[in-house]
């Protein structure tokens, strides 16, 4: 038997036992009937890889495996189990952020079978609550992506099988910052009334607008 993540391969073993030192052919089928066959020789036990593709969705795979001698003489079929476990699947939801400021994802999945990896632009994230479904980006700029793998780990018969996510790639929605201009005319008379224009360019909502010293 096997315990495997979904579209992992599974590996069965298959001891064999016979008179002869000639080779026999181990036959092996699935429920969907998908066949395949390896070679035993001696009484060695077996291996019998089953690829992925036959485990696209969690659940229990029946494996019914009969050997055949080159008579075409047939043993007693017998069944083995591959259990296939579901892979987890990474969500994350990033609010809009001012440039500059922090952030913290919300509806990540949480709970004591999951563990978590967070990057930054393709890097480790090693900051505040890195290892948690609620870390704290701060500093953010216009182009920032996270990334998040999710793990899962079950229990499977006293033995720990864990589970990986595709990553989820999430371009941050960044407003920029209102960046203030002063303009006047570029030389003056003494004594002169002047008047200073104030323009924001990459006026942003909800964001702060920062302080223009001028002379």
């Amino acid at each position: 038997d096997a315990n495997v993540c979904e579209n992992a391969d599974a590996d069965l073993i298959v001891q064999t036992s016979f008179a002869s030192t000639a080779l026999v052919d181990v036959v092996w089928a699935l429920s969907d009937g998908t066949t395949g066959s390896v070679e035993a020789n001696g009484n060695a036990p077996t291996p019998i890889l089953l690829t992925g593709d036959h485990f696209a969705a969690d659940g229990q795979y029946p494996v019914i495996v009969t050997p055949t001698d080159d008579l075409g003489c047939s043993g007693d079929p017998i069944e083995g189990l591959v259990e296939v476990f579901d892979n987890p699947t990474a969500q994350a939801t990033f609010a809009e952020v001012c440039e500059g400021g922090s952030i913290v994802p919300s509806a990540v999945p949480s709970g004591a079978s999951y563990s978590y990896q967070w990057e930054v632009n393709g890097g480790t994230f090693m900051g505040q609550g890195a290892s948690g479904p609620t870390p704290t980006f701060n500093n953010v700029a216009c182009g920032d992506v996270i990334g998040l793998t999710l793990e899962r780990t079950y229990s499977v018969d006293g033995d720990p099988l864990t589970c990986d996510s595709e990553e989820l790639l999430s371009t941050l929605d960044v407003v920029l910052v209102s960046d203030p201009v002063v303009t006047t005319a570029s030389s003056l008379c003494d004594g002169v009334d002047i008047t200073l224009d104030l323009a924001e360019a990459n006026a942003g909502s909800n964001c702060l607008i920062p302080s223009v010293t001028y002379t």
